[in-house]
């Protein structure tokens, strides 16, 4: 595997080099690798052999990255366990992940009691801990190891998706599709063996090392000061955008920064405006993928600030990716996006789920999630991206389109996130009238009224990104309300 074998080049051509860094903690290259040597002789002696899965319960950390490649060399398979999904939906898939081993921090190891997935037989702890080898203890000797009995097509991680628009659920990755991703990202976004990548995404943890390059951890409340010392990240909008505000309210210069890519959902080109006036000299893009596929989908800042027409733009296909479209079978006029090719997992085509344009210039536009679409009539149907631009102001932070009742004659809805919460009932009215007059004839013709315009201080979003916003609980929530309204 790509990034296994650039672990070991490094650390026998520049083992003094930086490859982690965390605040004042450094690992070198050469310190990197031994430190997953002997953790994958201590696997391979305690029966860990290839195939087999380790579930991982470690926050972003040296020791996260030392366990997932120790992993790797010893042919097994590291499942991902993002912290950000949430406990109580992290324990569900822990149970589902058909996992043999795992590996997890001591308060892990208490959240986890009760809930191991069936067939776990060996249980690590980053430190000493009853019931469990420790890290520690299970660290063998320093020797060269044996190359693992797999090949590209193998299974290489476990990452489960975000659970934005359902049910999070596990997706393999092979060895192959991830040496395709690295070089993909590394290609695109133009990362040497110079460059400082600040892994703010759990993921990029695990590809950093592929690259070759210094790999920042980043420290809870010093983003800013982290990123300062990096020449490359990649992160949500709902990262980036409080990390722009306090550099705008420092008047901050971020001099070495070179690339900032975005990911995780459309992005307001406002928000590319703000970073490249901050930081002039950096470039900006926005990378369209999923959890089984990155990149699919590349748009430099240039593009993005100079879009216009419905949707956002999610650009052209990257390397590695062959994109086509297929109808809602319900909308023939309208087309989901489906991909294949070396940076997706599996060998067939994949259905992502949203809704997409191409324009005459090839350039793909996402209009929003099928299952996010609204059906008003028989062949009439509405995405997002078709309402929501057309009603939003400066006086709303968000604004979500959904559809309650069964198609195809659901009714439309509009949930406002204001910027300011109007606390009389004549202002929520004015706020309300400020947002349909910004369409009258749409407004008619989706027969919104002032009552079927509702308010909430939060969107509700995604726990991974922070940045999606989950439209089928805010429909159950808007239907709740109206039905209470009108009784």
């Amino acid at each position: 595997m790509q990034a296994f074998e650039m672990l070991k080049r490094c650390a026998a051509e520049r083992g003094s080099n930086i490859a982690l860094v965390r605040g004042s903690v450094i690992v070198t290259w050469s310190a990197l690798a031994l430190r997953v040597r002997r953790l994958a002789h201590g696997l391979r002696n305690h029966g860990v052999s290839p195939g087999e899965r380790i579930a991982i319960l470690v926050p972003p950390s040296a020791e996260l990255v030392v366990i997932a490649y120790a992993a790797l060399a010893v042919g097994a398979v590291p499942v991902f366990l993002d912290p950000g999904l949430g406990l109580r939906r992290m324990l569900v898939l822990l149970e589902k992940c058909g996992a043999q081993v795992l590996v997890g921090t001591p308060l892990a190891q208490v959240a986890v009691l009760g809930r191991s997935p069936p067939g776990l037989r060996l249980r690590i702890c980053t430190k000493s801990w009853p019931g469990c080898s420790s890290l520690a203890a299970l660290a063998g000797n320093d020797a060269a190891l044996p190359e693992a009995a797999v090949n590209s097509d193998d299974p290489g991680i476990v990452l489960f998706t975000s659970g934005a628009t359902g049910a999070a659920k596990a997706i393999s990755i092979s060895r192959g599709t991830l040496d395709a991703q690295a070089t993909c990202l590394a290609l695109l976004a133009e990362i040497e063996t110079d460059s400082v990548l600040l892994t703010v995404l759990p993921a990029m943890l695990l590809l950093g090392p592929a690259f070759g390059c210094t790999v920042r951890i980043p420290r809870r409340w010093r983003l800013l000061a982290d990123l300062a010392d990096s020449t490359h990240s990649f992160g949500s909008p709902a990262v980036w955008e409080p990390v722009i505000t306090e550099i705008e309210r420092r008047r901050k210069r971020l001099p070495g920064l070179r690339r900032l890519l975005f990911g995780g959902c459309a992005i307001e080109p406002q928000l590319i405006r703000r970073w490249k006036t901050a930081v002039p000299q950096a470039r900006f893009a926005s990378v369209y993928g999923s959890t089984e596929a990155v990149p699919l989908a590349w748009a430099w800042d240039d593009a993005l600030l100079n879009q216009s027409g419905v949707g956002t733009l999610i650009g052209r296909a990257g390397p590695g990716a062959e994109l086509s479209v297929t109808a809602l079978p319900n909308c023939p006029a309208l087309t989901t996006l489906r991909a294949r090719g070396p940076v997706v997992a599996g060998a067939d085509w994949i259905d992502l789920g949203d809704v997409v344009r191409q324009d005459e210039s090839g350039d793909w536009w996402f209009l929003g999630r099928a299952s996010e679409c609204i059906t008003i009539a028989p062949g009439e149907v509405w995405t997002t991206a078709m309402i929501e631009p057309n009603f939003s102001h400066d006086g709303l932070r968000r604004i979500a389109a959904v559809g309650i009742g069964e198609a195809p004659h659901q009714a439309v809805v509009l949930v406002l996130e204001p910027r300011r919460w109007p606390w009389t009932r004549a202002a929520r009215a004015a706020l309300i009238a400020a947002t349909l007059e910004r369409a009258p004839q749409l407004a008619v013709r989706l027969n919104l009224t002032p009552a079927r315009v509702l308010m909430r201080r939060r969107l509700p979003v995604d726990v991974r990104h922070r940045a999606k916003i989950l439209r089928g609980e805010l429909a159950a929530w808007a239907a709740n309300r109206l039905k209470v309204t009108t009784e």
